[in-house]
């Protein structure tokens, strides 16, 4: 058995009459999202397969057992009909049930589901019955169901009724095309940590998008406002938009210590180490709350490095604890500085981050090989400097040099086999 990951990633799209304002970011997001697809496959090296549907008043298939490699994109996007959501997922569902190594405990299922909209057209799937589905599967480890819906509906009853984790539930801003535009960069990305969690040996994912809805600060340790500082990019006229992490500590403070310094978590980030701390500050009280509990209320996994994108922070900021001195800290945003947590950084470690970029080397032209001179004739025929070699045939008679259809004269006897006729 093929002990190699391999993934099913199915897309079921909203194609219902509402989605006419928002058909051109649409068409923008289904070929970011096939373009992700395919770039992590190929970066992770893992086998995938692409299915996708389309569902408005019905469910119709559109890609079907596809290597992503080989899809071009779309360039339109009907809108025609109501939302047919429950139906597009439960036959997405059945498709992937279906494929010929479903039971292979290497392979895992990924279905991304999107609307504008709420369910309200579906005939073959009902809430109870995709519900009690999406829970088994999911219990399997191997199946991630990740929704896409509209600002406040997460909690809907139509959607919070399905069982998908909250963390795997993004909404949206249907009132633009801009918020589209957001979910697709926030999506790509979960796609890609999804291929990086693949490979580190996970087989599902319930925390696809980075979310703080589950934050209890009750189980967390609230932070002393005098044991931490709290500043902000911009607030002096020597920040920069970009200026080093160092660089903004020692413009406020004397020393900067290595895993004192705290940037708020506003941007997607690689790889966050399995030993970096996360606090959480709360927007309305400016409280600060620490523990290890903190990593996986916003989705970060405990033991192990991850790759994470903004989710959900409505009530919440989010700050990861940095151990470099070139950390590159964006205009208007906050860093949290804790002195006692911090130690010296050594010359190694100064070096590593100081170290100058190696210069580019420039490729050695190859050498050209030289021919010898062709000396002008003024159009005059040249003859090779080779010697001809005369050509000799051999026939046992006349008669069979004759037969060749060429003209031979007879030079003597020469050839064991007889007379040598030579061509004239």
């Amino acid at each position: 058995m093929n002990n190699n990951p391999k993934n099913y990633i199915g897309m079921s799209d909203d194609h219902s009459s509402s989605m006419v304002s928002h058909r051109t970011a649409a068409v923008n997001d289904k070929n970011a999202m096939i373009a992700s697809i395919r770039d992590s496959s190929t970066r992770e090296v893992q086998d995938t397969i692409v299915y996708s549907n389309d569902f408005a008043n019905d469910v119709r298939h559109v890609i079907v057992n596809s290597n992503p490699h080989v899809l071009k994109p779309i360039t339109s996007w009907l809108c025609i009909g109501m939302t047919a959501f429950y139906d597009g997922i439960g036959d997405m569902i059945t498709q992937l049930k279906a494929v010929p190594d479903y039971v292979n405990p290497n392979v895992s299922f990924l279905v991304i589901g999107t609307t504008d909209g709420e369910e309200n057209v579906s005939i073959h799937w009902h809430a109870d019955l995709l519900s009690k589905e999406i829970a088994k599967l999911q219990k399997t480890g191997r199946w991630t169901f990740v929704l896409r819906v509209p600002k406040g509906a997460r909690d809907h009853s139509k959607i919070a009724c399905l069982g998908v984790p909250k963390g795997n539930i993004q909404e949206w801003d249907i009132s633009n095309s801009k918020g589209m535009e957001a979910s697709t960069v926030a999506t790509t990305q979960g796609v890609s940590s999804y291929f990086a969690a693949r490979s580190a040996g996970k087989a599902g994912s319930s925390s696809f998008f980075s979310d703080v809805s589950n934050v209890n600060v009750a189980a967390l340790d609230e932070l002393e406002p005098k044991k931490f500082s709290l500043y902000i990019v911009g607030q002096r006229l020597s920040d920069t938009d970009g200026m080093q992490i160092r660089d903004f500590i020692l413009d406020r403070r004397m020393k900067y210590l290595k895993g004192a310094a705290f940037f708020q978590f506003i941007k997607s980030e690689a790889k966050i180490g399995h030993e970096k701390q996360v606090l959480i500050r709360d927007r309305a009280t400016g409280k600060v709350f620490q523990g290890i509990q903190a990593r996986t209320m916003v989705g970060l996994p405990i033991g192990q490095n991850a790759r994470v994108h903004p989710g959900m922070h409505d009530k919440y900021d989010i700050f990861i604890q940095s151990s470099s001195i070139n950390r590159k800290l964006p205009m208007g945003s906050g860093v949290i500085y804790i002195e006692s947590l911090g130690t010296e950084f050594t010359q190694a470690e100064i070096d590593l981050y100081t170290k100058p970029a190696e210069p580019k080397r420039t490729p050695k032209a190859p050498e050209v090989k030289q021919l010898p001179a062709v000396n002008n004739t003024s159009g005059r025929p040249v003859h090779s400097s080779m010697p001809v070699k005369k050509r000799v045939s051999y026939f046992a008679s006349r008669d069979d040099a004759r037969r060749s259809g060429q003209f031979y004269t007879d030079n003597g006897p020469s050839s064991p086999k007889g007379t040598r006729w030579e061509r004239t």
